[in-house]
């Protein structure tokens, strides 16, 4: 999927957009809206009368339904579609004769073959829902560890961006390099430097608030987003991250230690990659007074 990256965040082609868009409404807000649309079809269908027939505009709040709500949603929509599409067919639409003179079983199986093309559209658009979800995981989790890579902490953070705006709350980023990591793939192995990035991963996640977000940036850094967390409440955490690494280090017997840069903001960053560059560089500052420590600023924007 084509990304540009913009002020927050993410944005993404135009059909994206309308996706990520009509995502942040309820399920309940998508079902409502697809039922009106269902009846509103099926009544401008019986006006019309039997010479005109709209079942095919069923089809987009079907979709709707089974793309945002559920593929359950979307049979029960496709049922009441077909329900509606039988009426019509009975009436012969208003002012009409109704069936009489024709055979009711041809009545029933014109519906029977649109609730079946109805069901099939559910079915297939449920299907590329579910594929879209699993992609959409996929090229958001880092495969080694399990936990987000990198473009979903830039994702996570312009949605928290947004939200500190909107409600001036602080946000803050923890920013994570492991020191020496080289000397555990060169000593013991690369699979061994995997099981130690594993570690890790879980270490954090393990440590962390549910609303924080735990990702992989990349070979041995980390990072962890403090949605709504201000300075002191940031060193609290960085250094209670800091500890509980050291102790799961030492449990393995790992030669490893940790440089950590934490960027408080009590306004938004512009950016999601500013928030990223302002804690790189406290850990870079951290790495280069020693290792092992960590640098904590608040900073200004």
């Amino acid at each position: 999927m084509r990304t540009v990256m913009k002020r927050g965040g993410i944005t993404r082609d135009p059909i994206a957009r309308v996706l990520v868009r009509c995502s942040a409404w309820s399920r309940w807000t998508h079902l409502t809206i697809s039922t009106a649309l269902v009846l509103l079809t099926s009544t401008l269908d019986l006006v019309s009368g039997r010479e005109t027939s709209l079942s095919v505009f069923h089809l987009l709040p079907l979709s709707v339904a089974a793309w945002f709500v559920s593929r359950r949603a979307g049979v029960g929509l496709a049922a009441l579609a077909g329900f509606a599409w039988f009426a019509d067919g009975q009436s012969g639409g208003i002012g009409g004769a109704g069936v009489q003179g024709a055979v009711l079983g041809v009545v029933i199986w014109n519906c029977a073959s649109r609730v079946g093309l109805f069901m099939a559209a559910v079915w297939l658009v449920s299907a590329m829902r579910e594929l879209y979800d699993q992609q959409r995981e996929l090229a958001t989790t880092d495969e080694l560890t399990g936990v987000p890579n990198r473009r979903a902490l830039v994702e996570a953070a312009g949605r928290e961006i947004a939200r500190a705006a909107r409600d001036a709350s602080p946000i803050s980023l923890v920013y994570i390099d492991v020191d020496h990591f080289k000397r555990v793939n060169d000593r013991l192995g690369h699979a061994a430097g995997d099981r130690l990035l594993r570690t890790i991963a879980h270490t954090l996640e393990t440590a962390c608030r549910r609303a924080d977000v735990v990702a992989r940036l990349g070979g041995d850094e980390f990072a962890v987003l403090l949605p709504q967390t201000g300075p002191e409440a940031a060193a609290r955490v960085a250094g209670k991250l800091r500890n509980v690494l050291a102790v799961a280090m030492q449990a393995h017997e790992w030669p490893v230690t940790f440089s950590l840069g934490v960027a408080s903001f009590t306004r938004p960053p512009g950016s999601a990659e500013e928030m990223l560059r302002k804690a790189d560089t406290l850990q870079y500052a951290a790495k280069n007074s020693g290792r092992d420590t960590l640098v904590h600023a608040k900073v200004a924007v």
